[in-house]
């Protein structure tokens, strides 16, 4: 499996607190993932849950969701090389 390098995540970093920067940040990866099947399938994932926050309003499940979101995140960033 490809580990991203580098350059890769500075770029991916410079997305954080800019307008779209989750979007962009998931466009990008999906890109660079673009022929490693499992990958993209927990890149899906974590973007439909990501998704799926504007539009839960049920306090128990937005929560539950918004946990999740953050462990699946946690491990699809350690699983590509991502690190802060």
């Amino acid at each position: 499996m490809y580990i991203l390098n580098e350059t890769e995540i500075n770029k991916l970093q410079e997305l954080k607190g800019t307008r779209g920067g989750s979007d962009r940040f998931f466009d990008m990866i999906e890109e660079i993932y673009s022929n490693d099947a499992e990958t993209m399938a927990d890149i899906h994932k974590c973007r439909e849950m990501k998704d799926s926050l504007d539009w839960i309003e049920s306090w128990p499940a937005h929560e539950k969701t918004k946990n999740m979101y953050y462990e699946y995140m946690d491990e699809l960033l350690e699983k590509i090389g991502y690190h802060k």
